[in-house]
């Protein structure tokens, strides 16, 4: 009977820390993402780790979920708006993330800690390896195929054209996809392998595999071609998805958000399909918070997520 109680009362006190890198294209599914934690474990704690910058967004958009935000502090050296440089000055977020785990254990040590990073924090998997009672996996905001492309071709770089087209690639790890040239970004296509891009990502992936899981935005059925490739990839990681983390409009209240969005209300005047909607998003690399246009503007960011 004790040992059943000691159980219990340990699973009780889970403790699920999310650790999202700070672009609102990553910020929005780590959000679902916390909402599917608490549906399925109402009784685990679960902390956002943030930086100053994203902070009180995350504690506006979550505080009626009651979890807890915890900032980070994060002072970029550069103020520099490449992209590139948020992500590197993104790694000197790592001391602090360990005092934070540090601190988790000392108050608690009987308290099982699970942290999901994102797959560009993946280095915090060597911070949660050096703590029994603490796990970690890497969340993959984006869908099975383009997350394997996408890492897939970084692993190749520098890319070599196939013999017979200077315009195409193969994939190390997919030989028998080709990508045009005209697909990749500059960067992608002008790496070298030595390049600062190289590094980080290359970085990335090796956490990957010593992560205890790898989960994915993306649902089994939807995705089962890409699943199977990250899985004959990184064969030595489990891979679970868990998607898609979207989030749904309220059915509570739809008079409210039509009342507070002029742009959903001229929407619904226009005809059928005669409306195309781009986004090219934002990324304030100076400021280190990202945001993007939702694609029904206006709505509002406490609304549910759904997982199908």
């Amino acid at each position: 009977m004790a040992r059943e109680t000691d159980r219990r009362r340990r699973a009780e006190a889970d403790h699920v820390v999310l650790f999202p890198f700070m672009a609102q294209g990553h910020l929005a599914p780590f959000r679902c993402f916390a909402a599917l934690v608490r549906r399925c474990r109402p009784d685990a704690r679960v902390t956002f780790v943030a930086t100053a910058g994203t902070a009180d967004s995350l504690r506006a958009h979550l505080d009626v979920d009651a979890i807890a935000v915890h900032a980070l502090p994060f002072r970029p050296a550069d103020a520099s708006h490449q992209l590139i440089d948020l992500f590197l000055a993104s790694e000197s977020l790592r001391p602090a993330f360990h005092q934070f785990i540090v601190g988790l254990r000392r108050s608690d040590p009987q308290t099982d800690v699970h942290v999901v990073a994102d797959m560009f924090l993946a280095c915090t998997a060597d911070v949660a390896r050096g703590y029994s009672g603490v796990t970690h996996s890497v969340l993959l905001t984006t869908g099975g195929y383009g997350s394997a492309l996408y890492f897939s071709l970084w692993n190749s770089v520098p890319l070599v054209p196939n013999d017979d087209d200077d315009e195409s690639f193969r994939l190390l790890s997919f030989p028998d996809i080709s990508v045009q040239r005209s697909q990749l970004t500059d960067h992608l296509a002008e790496a070298d392998g030595g390049d600062a891009w190289s590094t980080f990502i290359r970085r990335q992936i090796a956490a990957f595999s010593r992560a205890d899981a790898l989960l994915v935005n993306t649902a089994e059925d939807l995705e089962p071609n890409g699943l199977n490739m990250l899985r004959q990839w990184l064969n030595n990681v489990p891979i679970f998805p868990v998607g898609p983390l979207l989030r749904t409009a309220s059915s509570s209240s739809p008079e409210k958000t039509m009342t507070s969005s002029p742009i959903l209300a001229w929407l619904d005047k226009q005809p059928p399909g005669s409306v195309l909607y781009v986004s090219f998003g934002r990324l304030d690399a100076a400021s280190a918070v990202g945001t993007s246009t939702a694609a029904r503007a206006g709505t509002e960011q406490r609304e549910p997520c759904s997982h199908r």
